[in-house]
């Protein structure tokens, strides 16, 4: 099994919608074509839920999976990421997303600098993927920190403003991204961030990393 194949078969899929169903759940289906591609090459299963305070740490998933096994959507539906590798004792997060345009919807998120992100697009009938680092530059992502502190402050400020009927402000902090530089299949850099990807994939398979 090399991972590297694993993901040229990622980058191959066509675009794989999520839908939200009456009863108001969602039906998983880009994830789900991931975790199938993963056992497909081998890959084994384990179910279990990691603490959120642990997600991002290494040690700490190195204790609980062995080298060979994915954990799928370790910390629940509703938080990042969708996967967690153990591939020679190299730990790989991977975040699903699926949109009908050309740019992700990231809601209350940002990108994650060490998660590969793996985006499907019914406009384009395709998929790409990328470092989260390769696409939010750290400054700007210490502006969205700071505006969503700045939100929670004016939340609390706020919260108790009506003692008669309760009226009061919604804060939602919510990212998107907008400009001629937001759809990821046009953007230049397209085929050089899936090229770094692949590049970090097979240094791994060859024992390069």
């Amino acid at each position: 099994m090399k991972l590297t194949n694993i993901f040229k078969s990622i980058l191959n899929l066509k675009y794989i919608q999520n839908d939200r169903a009456k009863s108001g759940q969602y039906a998983f289906d880009h994830e789900e074509a991931i975790k199938n591609i993963l056992l497909q090459y081998g890959l084994k299963l384990k179910t279990i839920k990691v603490p959120f305070k642990y997600i991002d740490n290494n040690n700490y998933i190195k204790n609980i999976i062995n080298s060979g096994e994915f954990i799928y959507q370790p910390a629940g539906t509703q938080h990042p990421p969708d996967f967690i590798i153990n591939y020679k004792n190299h730990i790989i997060r991977l975040e699903c997303k699926s949109n009908k345009s050309g740019t992700p919807t990231w809601n209350d998120n940002y990108p994650k600098e060490s998660y590969i992100y793996i985006f499907t697009s019914k406009k384009y009938n395709a998929t790409t993927f990328f470092f989260g680092k390769d696409v939010i530059a750290l400054d700007v992502k210490a502006k969205l920190i700071e505006a969503k502190a700045k939100m929670m402050e004016l939340r609390k400020l706020y919260k108790d403003i009506d003692s008669n009927r309760g009226f009061r402000p919604i804060f939602r902090f919510k990212v998107e991204q907008y400009g001629k530089n937001k759809d990821y299949f046009k953007h230049k850099d397209k085929n050089k961030l899936e090229a770094r990807v692949l590049s970090f994939i097979r240094s791994i398979d060859e024992g390069k990393h």
